[in-house]
């Protein structure tokens, strides 16, 4: 069993760095460092995450460029080089805060990884695109693409699929070479997430979305609520060291979540610069029209957090695992 969690921990890993990544989800990042705050008596915080990453760091940004962050702590923000990298800073506790995909966090913490949720901050990542047909229900019997293989936005369709009248033949590719084949038009339809669909809606006039999967499979199963895709993850020894300062970040990434709501597609000046060389603003923007800004307390979607869990891994998160999975949340 312990194989099983590892390779598909491996897969979630992959797919946070292809939610986040669009045009270089799976090319090699070259790991740079950037230092924000220059405190000395600050602790200085080390935040793993991607230069490619919108609305799940947005917030954080926000805050740090409004000075939000002054004398709380300073922060060290390294790039993970890859996938598998990420991974082994998950597992092996390095690291205080970590940017990354909901179920890679919760697979991690299978076994026993020092993760604990902060903040839930993106939620409606996953759209299914066309240049065939812009209704599900004529996606019956037609090969679906999608992109990165071990994605959950399967385990959602073929929930979706059970519900209605659309049977779908699902092939995994690679996120570039789906991108590719995407804008030759070898492939029709695909699942993908942003902001890889803003990449391939501003250079393709033929594609059009047929639905988002999470709104799709909420509405499909009745299921009230948000699904949970990725977030803020602290180190449980960073919280049991600053408890008050944690409680702080976890209450200023969500106050900055209600401001940049408001403000829409503009919310991307507020994107890192030296980001921008990992993804366009011009690309950012283009998400911002779809993508929900929003920070949550994770206690406050629990109910949605492990239905989420235990439907794209059933065999996994189920009444055996909820002894490990109980503090999985982190609460002050």
């Amino acid at each position: 069993m312990k194989k099983n969690i590892l390779s598909i921990i491996t897969v979630s890993i992959i797919l946070a760095a292809a939610i986040y990544g669009g045009i270089k989800a799976f090319r090699d990042q070259p790991g740079d460092v950037f230092i924000e705050g220059n405190d000395p008596n600050l602790p200085c915080l080390e935040l793993y995450t991607s230069g490619q990453a919108t609305t799940p760091q947005l917030a954080l940004f926000a805050a740090i460029r409004q000075g939000d962050l002054r004398g709380l702590f300073n922060l060290k923000i390294i790039l993970w080089k890859n996938p598998d990298e990420l991974l082994s800073l998950v597992l092996a506790g390095k690291g205080d805060l970590w940017i990354g995909h909901t179920d890679g966090f919760a697979l991690a913490r299978l076994r026993n990884a020092p993760v604990r949720m902060l903040v839930f901050s993106s939620f409606n990542k996953f759209y299914i695109i066309s240049s065939e047909t812009e209704n599900w229900n004529d996606l019956n019997g037609r090969t679906v693409a999608y992109t990165p293989a071990g994605s959950p936005a399967v385990g959602l369709i073929n929930i979706i699929s059970e519900r209605t009248s659309a049977k779908l033949n699902l092939v995994p590719y690679q996120g570039r070479e789906l991108e590719l084949l995407l804008l030759s038009g070898k492939v029709k339809t695909a699942i993908i997430p942003e902001p890889l669909v803003s990449l391939i809606l501003s250079k393709s006039s033929n594609m059009k979305i047929i639905a988002n999967v999470e709104d799709l499979f909420c509405r499909t199963t009745g299921t009230p609520g948000k699904i949970p895709v990725a977030g803020i993850a602290v180190n449980r020894f960073t919280a049991q060291k600053y408890p008050e300062k944690i409680a702080m970040l976890q209450q200023i990434i969500i106050r900055r979540s209600e401001m940049l709501n408001k403000k829409g597609i503009d919310a991307a000046g507020y994107f890192p610069p030296y980001f921008d060389k990992y993804i366009s603003a011009h690309i950012v923007r283009l998400s911002l029209e779809r993508e929900t800004i929003s920070a949550r307390r994770p206690e406050d979607l629990e109910q949605e957090l492990f239905l989420y869990l235990g439907i794209i891994h059933p065999d996994l998160f189920n009444k055996k695992s909820a002894h490990v999975m109980k503090d999985f949340i982190w609460r002050q």
